[in-house]
């Protein structure tokens, strides 16, 4: 089960957050926003737009592919693959804001520390 996690959380983290796919997810965002502004939003954009953009969306998907794969299983471990590899997604976005936070935080420091002297 252990390999199934990892499989899923690298996909969808390639899939949603990674610098290798940010072309392809910035087309799809722009071709949703286009849809939407020029009312011609449909079903497909609606998908196609949370599969590259939520990490939720993606990875009931992923996990269902991959529990199908193995053939281990197909509900239960469906939903645990898809719990977990939620539970590890929530606690990437935390670090990331932490990280994000503490790195503001140190500029803003610096920078009142050069205005002092």
């Amino acid at each position: 089960m252990f390999i199934q996690i990892f499989i899923v959380f690298s996909l969808v983290l390639l899939l949603t957050r990674s610098r290798l796919l940010a072309c392809q997810r910035e087309f799809v965002i722009k071709q949703y926003q286009f849809a939407k502004s020029s009312n011609q939003l449909n079903w497909w954009h609606k998908i196609w737009h949370a599969l590259w953009t939520c990490p939720m969306c993606s990875g009931f998907w992923f996990s269902l592919f991959v529990t199908l794969f193995w053939g281990n299983g197909f509900i239960g471990n469906t939903l645990a693959l898809f719990g977990i590899n939620w539970l590890l997604h929530c606690l990437e976005d935390a670090l990331f804001n932490a990280g994000q936070y503490f790195e503001k935080r140190v500029e803003y420091i610096d920078q009142s520390e050069h205005k002092t002297t």
